[in-house]
């Protein structure tokens, strides 16, 4: 009796590690149809972008702005290996806790339908025009309000 439950336990074991392992592929199919990579070097190179052009507009001076922008091509190759590392080593395990195979296997059919795609193409030029608009429309306001309260509080 205790072999036999010795043995059901290991086929039991085996079965959810198989089950698992595919699972994990899934998330990993998933990311490489989502084209993580491409969109992270996309969303980044957008950023530096829109932040380089409110730099100009913050510092005035050229060489300000210059060296504002190295700084933030820094900041963002730093971040992006950061970022890049995160999704090798953890977003698998994220996905696993929040997502069933199904859930995954259904994410991978949209991402592979018209749809999915077109939202995959159009994800950076969103973002960008996001961050343009965010920072020429909003955070001036912000800054302002913000150094309003400064000043109130002195």
């Amino acid at each position: 009796m205790k072999n036999y439950l010795l043995v059901a336990s290991f086929v039991l074991l085996s079965f959810s590690t198989i089950f698992g392992q595919k699972k994990q592929e899934d998330i990993k199919k998933l990311f490489s149809i989502m084209q993580s990579e491409k969109m992270m070097d996309a969303m980044y190179e957008n950023l530096v972008s829109s932040f380089s052009e409110y730099a100009k507009t913050q510092f005035g001076e050229e060489s300000g702005a210059d060296k504002m922008e190295d700084y933030l091509k820094f900041v963002m190759e730093e971040s992006k290996a950061m970022l890049k590392r995160f999704m090798e080593e953890d977003m698998v395990s994220i996905y696993d806790s929040y997502f069933s195979e199904k859930e995954i296997n259904d994410l991978i059919e949209f991402y592979q339908s018209s749809t999915g795609k077109k939202f995959l193409k159009s994800s950076p030029d969103i973002m960008k025009e996001t961050m343009d608009i965010m920072l020429t429309k909003y955070l001036p306001e912000m800054q302002s309000r913000l150094m309003e309260k400064l000043e109130e509080m002195k």
